[in-house]
């Protein structure tokens, strides 16, 4: 952005962006300053103010508007088209029992709908979780494949150099704050359960939410 308004120094798009993303950085001066510079650009060689839009901003900026400083919550979950009905009950049990400790695995046979249970109770919780919640489907992995990459291609992270994949994941998790949803674990049960445990032990502000046809096996396990 800054690029951009140094190669149209006259435009006011480029340069309302430009405040918006120094402010959402904590760059309040800097955001101001960038208003000042448009509004003596403009004054020089055109003789005119900055636009509406610019000027608002300006004074939104002034008086700290929350409303800057709002961010869509992190995560992957997927967009909800359709109620939960009947199910309110379920779900603020489930929501209870994941308030009480850093593992719950919702079983059931194939078909009860414990994706879409754990989908629910994950949306409702994840603003508790400053790094939000995400869902990490196993469904098409084949039968007893390894889950570090599923679950890290889930997180949006690389392979660190000199890490395996899922001393990857418990690297970027362990000073993190959020809800993971592991769904469909039943025909990984063995790989799955290794690295919910080694999240569940080593990343202390992580909760995981799990759906299987069976337990994981995991030390703190809460069964629903």
């Amino acid at each position: 952005l800054e690029a951009l308004v140094r190669r149209h120094p006259s435009r006011e798009g480029p340069a309302v962006a430009l405040m918006r993303a120094l402010y959402a950085m904590g760059r309040q001066a800097d955001a101001l300053a960038a208003y000042h510079e448009l509004r003596g650009r403009l004054d020089d060689e055109l003789g005119v103010q900055p636009g509406a839009a610019a000027r608002a901003l300006y004074q939104r900026i002034l008086v700290h508007d929350p409303a800057l400083a709002a961010v869509a919550p992190a995560g992957n979950l997927p967009r909800r088209v359709n109620g939960f009905v009947g199910r309110d009950r379920e779900v603020e049990r489930v929501l209870a029992v994941l308030r009480a400790g850093p593992l719950v695995t919702l079983t059931g046979v194939g078909g009860a709908g414990k994706s879409r249970l754990a989908v629910e109770v994950a949306a409702r919780d994840g603003p508790r979780f400053a790094d939000g919640a995400w869902l990490c489907e196993l469904a098409a992995l084949p039968d007893g494949s390894p889950v570090g990459h599923a679950v890290a291609a889930a997180l949006r992270i690389q392979q660190r150099h000199g890490l395996t994949i899922e001393q990857t994941v418990i690297e970027y998790l362990r000073g993190r704050t959020l809800l993971l949803v592991v769904d469909n674990c039943e025909h990984v049960l063995v790989p799955a359960a290794r690295l919910v445990a080694e999240i569940v032990q080593q990343c202390p502000k992580v909760v995981v939410l799990a759906t299987s046809r069976e337990a994981l096996g995991v030390d703190g396990e809460q069964l629903w």
